[in-house]
């Protein structure tokens, strides 16, 4: 009956996505994502990036910690994983070094503040991306968020490699 069907999603490996009527009821685009290299990473940096957008309204106790080094760490991790995920043959040590080299750049660029750039701050988007204000503390966060996706990475890749029996 047309009222019982429902969609399922198939993930063929070789050939993409095919969307097909399944009297099953089972959704196999989870299990797409899970099997898919970079499925796991995706929604990795969905959730990195949602965590991170909700520090920034934080207003409970500590909220300058969360805000701020915790809000770092989250936008490394964001980066890395965005670079992974555009580039998975990248070595995830290089790119996490690169973006902790690029987040410190920016944070010592907050020092700077010409007028141009301050009116790009001014925006959220802009306050998101380069920041306010100096401060020395960030750096731990974005040295935590780099140690994290190095764990995480090293953990990942030894689950994907094939297991010697």
């Amino acid at each position: 009956d047309q009222f019982t069907r429902l969609l399922a999603v198939d993930y063929d490996f070789s050939q993409g996505m095919n969307l097909r009527a399944s009297y099953s009821g089972r959704l196999h685009f989870l299990a797409a994502i899970q099997y898919h290299p970079l499925g796991k990473v995706a929604v990795g940096l969905a959730i990195i990036v949602a965590l991170g957008l909700g520090t920034m309204v934080d207003t409970g106790p500590g909220a300058g910690l969360v805000r701020h080094q915790l809000g770092g760490t989250f936008y490394v991790l964001a980066w890395i994983y965005l670079a992974l995920s555009v580039r998975p043959d990248w070595r995830p040590l290089r790119v996490g070094l690169v973006v902790f080299g690029l987040t410190c750049a920016i944070e010592f660029g907050q020092l700077w503040q010409p007028s141009g750039l301050e009116s790009v701050r001014g925006h959220w988007v802009g306050q998101v991306l380069l920041g306010s204000t100096f401060d020395g503390r960030d750096f731990l966060g974005y040295g935590l968020g780099l140690a994290i996706a190095l764990g995480l990475e090293s953990s990942r890749r030894s689950e994907d490699q094939p297991k010697d029996r």
